[in-house]
Formats: structure tokens, C-alpha cells, sequence
């Protein structure tokens, strides 16, 4: 952000907030009923294939989203993360680093970055 003034006052966050209240009205059952979601709401890059299907969110959700990351963005790299896990549980976070650690590249890539359970 350009400014010290935090993300939840901006009009991306009010925007999306909005959308939250409606989507919460909307059954995933009602979401899943569309036969061109699971193409539509996944995402190739690199290797990755994140899967959005299975949540209750919509291509509109997911735009308003990103519109959100480009007002938080600061251009910095991310040099450190906080993992809080479902019920206070770092062990899916560990998981993951751990896994990261053993391909060569991902332990390139994470030079210099420090995971936080």
C-alpha cells in the first residue's frame, strides 16, 4: 500500500466484505451444481494446480480477492511467515516445509526466509 493506512479501510476490503455476506447465503452444494466449475475454479502455473472447486467462493469472489492483494502489495519479498494451523496445530505447516526442504530448487528458492510455527 502507498500508505500507512490499513488494508480493512480500503474500498477492495469494503468490496469484498460485501461479497462475503452474499456468498455466505450461498449453499457450496448450489455452487457445485455447475458442470464447467472444476475447469472454471482451478489454476495451472508452474507445476501447481491450486483447486478453488471445493470452496464456497465464485470467479467473482477470487477477482475481488487479487483486486485485495494488489492494494497490499508493497513490492517486498517475503522474507518470513506466520503458519497458525487449525487448532493451534503446526504440524501441517511442518509438513510442507519439511517436504519443500528436500527438492533443490524450492531450498533455493527459500534462501533466506524463515517459516514461524
Amino acid at each position: 500500500m502507498a500508505s500507512n493506512s490499513l488494508i480493512c479501510d480500503t474500498e477492495q476490503w469494503n468490496d469484498l466484505k460485501g461479497h462475503v455476506s452474499e456468498i455466505q447465503k450461498t449453499h457450496l452444494r448450489d455452487l457445485m451444481n455447475d458442470d464447467d466449475r472444476c475447469q472454471s475454479m482451478m489454476v495451472k502455473y508452474d507445476g501447481i494446480i491450486l483447486d478453488y472447486s471445493r470452496q464456497r467462493v465464485q470467479q467473482d469472489t477470487i477477482a475481488k480477492l487479487f483486486e485485495l492483494a494488489k492494494v497490499g502489495a508493497t513490492g517486498k519479498t517475503l522474507k518470513d511467515v506466520v503458519a497458525i494451523g487449525i487448532g493451534g496445530s503446526f504440524l501441517g505447516p511442518l509438513f510442507v516445509q519439511t517436504a519443500l526442504q528436500t527438492d533443490p530448487e524450492a531450498a533455493e528458492c527459500a534462501k533466506g526466509r524463515q517459516l514461524r510455527l
